[in-house]
């Protein structure tokens, strides 16, 4: 059975954290508020479903960082390995909007094109890493090379936003799909840059609790999570038990 591990200052406490996270924002993606940060907040407990590799040592999370042409919604840093089994270190750059945003509009019967909110969220993006990977300071705290600064995605919308006025399409679901692979083939995909909605990050989550696959890792943010709600978390590790 695999536990999440909190330390903190009255003592250890055993939470099976993904079902918690799962629960959480499920209930957040149905509110009809605009809660981005809060939805942010569940991803600091569960960061390692956001980055490519599968086995590393230390994963870290910042929010909020700042760069010169503005603050980064999320920046997951990695301890990995290269090639060549040696210690390296990656950094994961994301933005993040509301589940109640939504991502395409109609422009015709039969095309859609981005909304505001998505194009945001690529033109931040692409800024946020130009600046950081340009910035020799900006990496040097992060100990890491430009070469290592990586493209993570955008996590907008959910499945019932996908596309916004779209009374005039016959078949929204299949022009969503062909739009976004259109997207990503001449767009994300050289970058390895993914488009999530939020219904993807519950479908990860559900896949991992019941196929009990985590990955074995050290955890920490820089910033109060979901479980800090209780006031008693500084830090967390994922540990694995056959118990």
């Amino acid at each position: 059975m695999i536990w999440l591990f909190i330390r903190s200052n009255i003592g250890v406490i055993l939470m099976n954290d993904r079902k918690i996270i799962f629960k959480e924002l499920k209930k957040l993606m149905n509110e009809s508020t605009f809660n981005e940060l809060k939805c942010r907040d569940c991803l600091k407990n569960v960061p390692d479903i956001l980055v490519d590799l599968k086995i590393f040592d230390n994963i870290s999370f910042e929010t909020e960082t700042p760069s010169y042409c503005g603050n980064s919604d999320l920046l997951i840093k990695v301890d990995g390995k290269d090639d060549h089994e040696q210690p390296e270190k990656i950094a994961y750059l994301w933005e993040i909007k509301s589940p109640q945003l939504p991502i395409f509009q109609t422009e015709t019967k039969h095309r859609i094109r981005p909304t505001n909110h998505l194009y945001e969220a690529e033109n931040q993006l692409i800024n946020y890493y130009s600046n950081i990977i340009n910035d020799e300071t900006f990496r040097d705290r992060l100990k890491t090379s430009r070469y290592n600064v990586k493209f993570g995605g955008i996590i907008i919308g959910r499945r019932d936003k996908l596309v916004s006025n779209k009374h005039n399409m016959q078949d929204v679901k299949g022009n969503y799909n062909i739009y976004k692979a259109i997207r990503s083939e001449y767009f994300y995909k050289h970058n390895n840059i993914k488009l999530y909605n939020w219904d993807d990050i519950l479908d990860q989550l559900s896949r991992e609790i019941h196929e009990k696959k985590y990955i074995k890792s050290n955890i920490s943010f820089n910033e109060k999570s979901l479980i800090d709600n209780l006031d008693i978390s500084e830090h967390i590790e994922v540990s694995i038990s056959n118990n």
